[in-house]
């Protein structure tokens, strides 16, 4: 089994240290940087509720209210307004902080990201080539490279990114998971599937069963393929049953469950307003070549840029 680096006790254990350098130096606005970016990630990644979200946009007005022109502060008040889905507020504000400091790698990963759901992949692949070319020890950096250069429809050479990212940090469940996906984009469903084999990623809600389950229908094995599905549906994410469904060839069951999605909640979880979007955009072609067509695929795509803060 395969564990992300991103523990709850990590994060925990940086909160802590970032509360004692504020109170040691009330003044700093890095620090209170770090406060907000902890909690803003701690939240995003499931480890804490919605309310932490106040007391780390409170730590970055203070960190702005100590230094408006600290690069840092910008980019984390850019993270935030993303995570709350004000998507073109939040790119204004990464786009300060890199006019502030053209080599903060951060900031660069966090246009990245916004690039890749507003559907501006030569942008995102600007910013995650200068990320990387930044700070080339960075796990984040070169895995938002490998998973643009997958969005671009280039699946070796994300596979090439992945196995770099993975080297440099083996235990990163976050590239494994980009290697299947970009495994499953050349067509090679059996290396993706003993890819997913052990995986475990909250981030991507029932992400990981829908992969196994498209990789198993495109390789032909509709059978394996629907025995994911009570497991998918348990889950509770009714996109990733749609998308399973129409990996199936099933078009009226996929959008009946389609209709039952929601990517309006105000939780910001990656998996309601990361992952459908990507999916939509650049993901499992031979899945959504069965329902394209269809004019309730234009409503779904409306329906999830509208839950992102698009439209």
């Amino acid at each position: 089994m395969h564990l992300d680096r991103r523990t709850p006790e990590s994060m925990r254990l940086a909160l802590e240290c970032f509360e004692e350098a504020v109170e040691l130096d009330p003044d700093y606005a890095v620090a209170w940087v770090g406060i907000a970016d902890t909690l803003g990630l701690m939240h995003a990644y499931g480890y804490a509720e919605i309310d932490v979200l106040e007391r780390a946009a409170q730590a970055i007005r203070t960190a702005l209210e100590t230094d408006d022109y600290c690069a840092e502060a910008h980019a984390a008040n850019g993270r935030m307004l993303g995570q709350l889905k004000r998507e073109r507020e939040a790119k204004q504000s990464l786009r300060r902080a890199v006019e502030l400091m053209p080599g903060y790698a951060e900031a660069h990963n966090w246009l990245t990201v916004g690039y890749q759901i507003s559907g501006d992949i030569e942008a995102a692949y600007d910013s995650s080539r200068r990320a990387a070319a930044l700070n080339p020890l960075s796990a984040e950096a070169l895995g938002n490279l490998a998973s643009t250069l997958l969005y671009r429809g280039e699946p070796e050479a994300a596979l090439e990114q992945a196995r770099k990212v993975l080297e440099l940090e083996p235990g990163y469940d976050t590239a494994a998971f980009f290697t299947a996906l970009a495994q499953y984009q050349a067509g090679r469903y059996d290396e993706t599937l003993k890819t997913l084999d052990g995986l475990e990623l909250p981030w991507v809600g029932a992400g990981l069963d829908t992969t196994r389950a498209l990789a198993l229908a495109a390789a032909g094995n509709a059978d394996r393929a629907r025995a994911f599905l009570p497991r998918i549906r348990e889950a509770g994410y009714a996109f990733d049953e749609g998308l399973a469904l129409a990996g199936l060839g099933e078009p009226e069951a996929a959008f009946e469950a389609f209709g039952r999605a929601r990517f309006d909640t105000p939780q910001f979880e990656f998996a309601i307003v990361y992952w459908p979007i990507v999916c939509v955009r650049y993901l499992f072609q031979p899945a959504w070549a069965a329902v394209r067509g269809d004019p309730r695929y234009a409503e779904l795509l409306q329906r999830i840029e509208t839950g992102r803060g698009l439209v």
